[in-house]
């Protein structure tokens, strides 16, 4: 967000496996000398699943669920070189006739180290108070995220730059993430990933060639005054499908 120089809107639509969609939108605006506020509201949903009770199996009906979250955003340059960022969010969570609500926080810094564009990031994300569902109390999905990006080439027209991340969830198992991404002249850009434990170790499943890998393109382009940036991304799961996300990004 602190690279931010001017007014902002992205929108946002992800097509996860098992009929799993994700919106997202988000509005920055950067004040000179105080800072780059931010707001965004996201929304998960899933599609109708069958009502089964035990030795019955499916009663005939149906239930799904989804996730909303709102939240706000702060973020500024401490240095020229370090940069610090926090966000406040209200998460609501629906299962059938269920709900669960909650607060949250995410906190996040980076640092430019100067040398041939090598960034260094940490965040760490869903930190609050346990939930409460069916009269019973869960700790929330808590992420630790570390992140590196550097500058393997550049010059007047072509610059590729390698990204790495490593996740550690309270919930699930580490992953760590590779990316490479090629840009001509910053207008289009080519990008390739590889993420590790895309699936869990004791899934009893066959090769798949292409788990585990990402490919996507982006392009940018102006009218009447505005930039926007169009992004898209697949990624292969494996047993558990695809996923293709959707981008569009506009600059006031």
């Amino acid at each position: 967000m602190t690279a931010s120089e001017n007014k902002q809107v992205l929108l946002s639509h992800v097509e996860w496996p098992a009929d799993i969609n994700y919106e997202f939108g988000a509005a920055v605006l950067p004040l000179e000398n105080i800072g780059v506020f931010g707001a965004y509201v996201g929304m998960l949903t899933t599609g109708d699943m069958k009502v089964t009770v035990p030795y019955q199996g499916w009663t005939g009906g149906y239930f799904n669920a989804s996730d909303w979250v709102v939240g706000v955003t702060y973020a500024r340059k401490l240095t020229n070189r370090f940069s610090f960022g926090g966000s406040v969010k209200y998460i609501t969570e629906f299962l059938g006739n269920e709900q669960a609500s909650n607060f949250a926080m995410d906190v996040g810094t980076l640092f430019d180290i100067g040398v041939r564009g090598l960034k260094f990031g940490m965040s760490i994300t869903n930190f609050g108070p346990d939930a409460k569902y069916f009269r019973e109390q869960f700790a929330l999905p808590i992420d630790f995220r570390l992140g590196l990006m550097m500058d393997i080439y550049r010059s007047d027209f072509n610059t590729v730059v390698a990204t790495f991340q490593g996740n550690h969830p309270n919930d699930n198992i580490e992953q760590l993430a590779f990316g490479l991404e090629y840009k001509l002249k910053d207008v289009v850009a080519l990008r390739t990933g590889y993420r590790t434990n895309v699936e869990l170790e004791t899934l009893d499943k066959v090769d798949e060639p292409f788990e585990g890998l990402s490919f996507g393109a982006g392009a940018k382009f102006g009218f009447s005054g505005v930039k926007a940036q169009l992004d898209y991304a697949y990624s292969d799961f494996g047993f558990l499908d695809t996923a293709q996300r959707f981008s569009i990004a506009f600059q006031f």
